[in-house]
């Protein structure tokens, strides 16, 4: 049985568009997304923060370079407090891994012994940033 080619003179493929304009329209909505996505982590949003590793205690954060003071901040758990989001996304990625233990069985013929080794089940969040939105007033 004869294989078919994987290319034939008569389907030519184009690995790279070589059409200028398109290359512009593709590269200006790439710079369009990540201004939206900039615009979007640097608004402001008002949370309650809940502190779970450890209730009722306040927590210090360094969420940016360590010599500003401006990124360096604590907070209370239960406080209320106004948060960009690129600073809630960084506060709720702090989590803890969580591992289970598991036996891989020996070998009495080989002389192998038991091993015990960690495998990751899942993570634990330690923070919760919980956004506040403010009910709307009845107009009467």
């Amino acid at each position: 049985m004869a294989k078919k080619p994987i290319m034939t003179e008569e389907e030519p493929i184009s690995l790279i568009s070589l059409d200028p304009a398109s290359a512009t329209v593709s590269v200006d909505r790439i710079n369009a997304e990540k201004a939206d996505e900039a615009d979007f982590l640097s608004e402001k949003v008002m949370i309650q923060f809940y502190n779970i590793e450890s209730p009722g205690k306040s927590q210090y954060f360094c969420h940016g370079p360590c010599n500003d003071p401006d990124f360096k901040d604590t907070i209370q758990h239960g406080e209320f407090r106004e948060l960009t989001r690129a600073t809630i996304r960084f506060i709720e990625s702090r989590q803890e891994p969580i591992q289970e233990y598991q036996k891989t069985p020996g070998d009495v013929a080989t002389g192998k012994k038991p091993k015990t080794k960690a495998v990751l089940i899942g993570w634990k969040p330690r923070f919760q940033c919980r956004e506040v939105r403010n009910p709307k007033k009845k107009v009467s």
